[in-house]
Formats: structure tokens, sequence, C-alpha cells
């Protein structure tokens, strides 16, 4: 309702990626590390590692609050505009496609296409333009899990010349293994 501030997702952190102006802004509200005010959000490895590759490949990060209704009052082409995404150990990324107010919906980029006739779920990917939130959401999605796999060749091929900048912070949070 009116107010009411997104936190967290089914214990996974919230994010929304989008441009403001001239300039690609990513969103999440503030931890219990940030914040004596942040009690509810949990801090976490995966959360701090993909501010720190949004931080590397030049999007002004803003740890703040996100209000729903400022989502769900966007235009359907700012929302179709904006990656909205979830982080958590487990999951990595996982894209947010839609959010419920009450019965209002608003529906953002979608990042994938899905065929899925058992859940009943047919999305068709939008396109991805250069520069824009869903290409850099997408870009930080293969950096995360090229980083969780220790890829560091894979990380220099997706983050040209940032990505020694990048392997350096990433160095102390994320473990390196081989499959």
């Amino acid at each position: 309702g009116p107010g009411c501030l997104i936190e967290e997702m089914g214990g996974a952190n919230f994010f929304v990626l989008g441009r403001e102006g001239d300039e690609l802004v990513l969103r999440t509200p503030a931890s219990m590390q940030e914040s004596d005010e942040a009690d509810p959000i949990l801090p976490g490895v995966t959360r701090d590692t993909v501010l720190e590759i949004a931080r590397s490949l030049g999007i002004n990060v803003q740890v703040d609050q996100i209000s729903l209704a400022r989502l769900m009052e966007m235009s359907d082409a700012d929302a179709r505009a904006t990656a909205v995404f979830t982080t958590g150990t487990a999951a990595g990324i996982a894209p947010v496609v839609a959010l419920l107010d009450g019965d209002r919906v608003r529906h953002f980029a979608v990042w994938d296409n899905v065929d899925d006739d058992v859940r009943h779920r047919h999305l068709t990917a939008d396109p991805v333009t250069p520069g824009s939130a869903l290409e850099t959401g997408k870009t930080i999605r293969t950096l995360l899990f090229r980083s969780q796999l220790g890829d560091h060749a894979g990380i220099k091929r997706v983050a040209g010349d940032r990505a020694d900048g990048l392997l350096e912070k990433l160095a102390g949070w994320v473990e390196s293994f081989e499959i």
C-alpha cells in the first residue's frame, strides 16, 4: 500500500537497475551492516559482490529505500526499461519480471525467454540494447556467475579493461573453485 518500502523478497536481497537522467543507477535497501535502521535486511556476500561488480562497471550504486508506490507508478515504457532482480546465495541473480500490489501489476524487463508448459509461463525476452539496464543487468549476472566459478578468463572477456580491478576486489569475497 501507500508508503510501503520494499526490503527483501523471500529472504533475497532486492535490486532495481534503471536509467535516471543520463546514467544507470542500481538501488538496493541498506543492510544491517550499512544502517542501524535496516534490521530486517540481511547482509550477504552475493549482495556485496553484485554491488562491487556494479561499481566496477561504473554504475551509480545507491543504497537507500525503494518505494513500492514509486515502482508501481512508473510508466509501462519506463518499467520495461528497468531491470529488477533479487540475489541470494543459492539463486545468484533471479530476475523479477513483475510486481503485484493488490490488483495492480507492474511489468519490468524480461531477461530471458521462458517456455514452461508445466508452470504455464511463456515469456519472450526484451531486446537488449547497448547501454540499457537490461544489458547491464545481464552483464552483472554473467560476472557474478563467472566469479562464483573462479573463471578469471571469463571475467576478463566480459569486463574488459575493468576486469583487473574487479578481480582484485572480488578476491577477498568469492572463493574460487573448479568444476
